[in-house]
């Protein structure tokens, strides 16, 4: 596990964690037989995002380029629940949330599509 400090373009600093609980050809381990169609890696990570609202190009950007797969985000500041897919082409996330009436929390998953 390691921190990756990052600024977005607002210059709001960042600090997302990305967690690699697989043995990644890439990251020198053996790697697993791979039978299906899922992918040798995959990336996890976690991220105090701040708020939600305005910021989905960005943050769809910012793991498009770190190459994560699966992202918990928290303090999403979004009210209800719902989903919703962000970005497109090969950057599509899939945006799972759960919020609070008062808009000062919640929580969100965002899912690679590919």
């Amino acid at each position: 596990m390691m921190g990756n400090p990052a600024k977005l373009q607002d210059g709001v600093p960042i600090i997302m964690k990305v967690l690699d609980l697989m043995p990644c050809k890439e990251a020198g381990g053996e790697g697993r037989k791979n039978t299906s169609n899922v992918p040798d890696c995959i990336q996890f990570a976690t991220w105090n995002i701040g708020t939600m609202s305005g910021r989905s190009a960005e943050v769809v950007e910012t793991l498009h380029k770190r190459k994560i797969d699966v992202c918990c985000v928290q303090e999403t500041r979004w009210t209800g629940s719902g989903a919703r897919v962000m970005g497109k082409g090969m950057s599509r996330y899939k945006f799972f949330w759960q919020g609070f009436k008062d808009c000062n929390a919640g929580v969100g998953l965002l899912i690679a599509d590919r």
